[in-house]
């Protein structure tokens, strides 16, 4: 598809988002829920957080919001992104513009964070 467009002078460019994933998802990304359920924000409660698109017409009602501040997801997030501009794409929109949620995984030591709340704190929603 990339090469034929590109033989009509047409710039390809992927939508890409890297917010959540469904519990049963197979990787390479998003990483399953279902094997790493740490990877997930989680409340004050202990409770993955579902994504904004889990109430709507998708079929998503079992999708969770991945944390991006653990070191795994976003290192993951980046080797896709890596791996999609590779196919010979002449861009990449990563939409990931409706902020960050609060997640309480460090503090229930479920997972590490790589930034503090102090430092991400201008990104942050508040729940």
């Amino acid at each position: 598809m990339i090469e034929a467009a590109h033989r009509q002078g047409i710039a390809v460019v992927s939508y890409q988002t890297f917010y959540g994933a469904k519990l049963d998802s197979k990787g390479p990304w998003p990483p399953s829920l279902a094997e790493r359920p740490e990877l997930a924000i989680f409340d004050r409660r202990a409770v993955r957080q579902r994504t904004i698109f889990a109430d709507g017409v998708y079929g998503l009602e079992d999708q969770c919001e991945l944390c991006p501040n653990c070191t795994e997801v976003a290192d993951d997030a980046v080797a896709e992104a890596v791996e999609i501009a590779a196919t010979g794409i002449d861009g990449l929109f990563i939409d990931c513009a409706f902020g960050y949620n609060p997640c309480h995984g460090e503090a229930l030591r479920v997972h590490d964070h790589i930034y503090s709340e102090k430092d991400i704190a201008g990104l942050l929603k508040r729940d």
